[in-house]
């Protein structure tokens, strides 16, 4: 995941406030995220992890303005199975 600190500093933080940061980074370096994107114009919304696979969360879209209630259950995509190619043929068999 990439981070970047904010453009505009409008408060200073206090040292418990950025040892917070500093673990919550550490502790995200070695997660794999996924992007849940606007259903209307395809815009990312939100990054989650991998093993976010259920909840519901409120997203505003900054492209469309659509303010949308999203179950990730339903925004998932089981990456560890896909069906196979209709059109293939089996290597094993011969043509005629």
């Amino acid at each position: 995941m990439i981070s970047a600190p904010p453009k505009f500093v409008v408060n200073t933080l206090d040292e418990s406030t950025i040892e917070k940061i500093e673990l919550s980074f550490a502790a995200s370096e070695d997660m794999e995220f996924r992007e849940i994107c606007c259903p209307y114009c395809s815009t990312p919304l939100a990054t989650v992890t991998l093993n976010m696979k259920e909840g519901i969360f409120i997203a505003k879209c900054q492209k469309c303005k659509a303010v949308t209630p999203l179950n990730l259950a339903y925004f998932y995509r089981s990456r560890t199975y896909r069906r196979p190619d209709a059109f293939l043929l089996d290597i094993n068999q011969t043509t005629k």
